[in-house]
């Protein structure tokens, strides 16, 4: 599960329970992804609360979004992906399967432009293999890697929650 903030506002906190207890405490929001945090969870099957609060007197509107990343889209190796985060504070998943261990790959920024992106590369236990990372003009953040586990391998494009409404594409 990923914690996907669309709302640029510190004094908006979220807390997370469930069946083993107390996942993420009083998080503010605009601490919860990209280069500013990172939330994404292993969770157990069962039920969880999700509770939003605000410090002190503090109100106002919010948005966040809950991705499933075993739903994430399917890339094919070797092949360009282009799309968008609209708006630009949106996070898109990918995930892509890894056959052999100890493979080299390589991940090519062929163009971007708009609002201000990173990308960030699991591993198939959800740990971070590389990033966050700018995805800033070609070339300038490539990163070759090598993968040493066979599974599932998750890729997030991740916009900063700041950009409110600007469009970022890649």
């Amino acid at each position: 599960l990923y914690f996907d903030s669309l709302t640029y506002n510190g004094s908006m906190r979220w807390s997370l329970s469930g069946p083993r207890g107390q996942i993420v405490s009083d998080r503010s929001f605009s601490q919860s992804d990209s280069y500013d945090g990172a939330s994404f969870y292993n969770l157990a099957a069962g039920d969880y609360t999700l509770t939003v609060d605000a410090q002190g007197d503090s109100t106002g509107p919010f948005a966040f979004r809950l991705l499933d990343l075993n739903d994430a889209s399917l890339l094919t190796p070797g092949t360009p992906v282009s799309g968008g985060l609209n708006p630009g504070r949106r996070t898109d998943a990918y995930r892509f399967e890894v056959n052999s261990p100890d493979q080299r790959w390589f991940f090519d920024t062929i163009s971007r432009s708009g609002a201000d992106a990173y990308w960030r590369l699991l591993d198939p236990w959800g740990a971070t293999v590389f990033g966050p990372s700018a995805v800033n003009s070609p070339n300038s953040n490539d990163v070759e890697t090598t993968l040493p586990f066979v599974g599932t391998y998750t890729l997030l494009i991740e916009g900063r929650d700041y950009w409110g409404g600007s469009s970022s594409s890649y």
